[in-house]
């Protein structure tokens, strides 16, 4: 008889958090307890195509959590300056943002915090 499955809504939930916050699937894994090698297996069976449904279920949540995280980094670096209408560039061209606006008209998402803004060199 097999081991009964570890995979439950909240063990997805608390994995595609540390995601999502992160970036790392690796600190995600060490996070929530469960083996690298087990991720790894479950990963492999889901792409072949003979995973169970918790199994499916948690790594479509894993790379949504993933591409997530992928998308807001992507946005922040189209993110423009209210102050001079340009491109922010993380502080790259000197510019220090005071409020951040994306190119789309929305704000930044409420789940990450407010925005840091770097701090002037010199």
């Amino acid at each position: 008889m097999a081991r009964p499955s570890i995979i439950n809504d909240t063990l997805i939930a608390r994995f595609c958090f540390v995601i999502r916050v992160s970036g790392s699937i690796q600190t995600a894994i060490m996070d929530t307890g469960i083996g690298r090698e087990s991720y790894v297996r479950w990963a492999r069976e889901v792409r072949e195509r003979r995973a169970s449904k918790a199994k499916v279920k948690f790594i479509r949540a894993a790379e949504q959590a993933e591409a997530d995280f992928k998308m807001l980094r992507e946005r922040q670096l189209v993110c423009t300056s209210a102050s001079t209408g340009r491109p922010w560039l993380g502080g790259l061209n000197g510019d220090i943002p005071t409020s951040m606006v994306v190119d789309d008209g929305s704000r930044w998402p409420t789940w990450m915090g407010p925005p840091s803004s770097p701090s002037p060199a010199g």
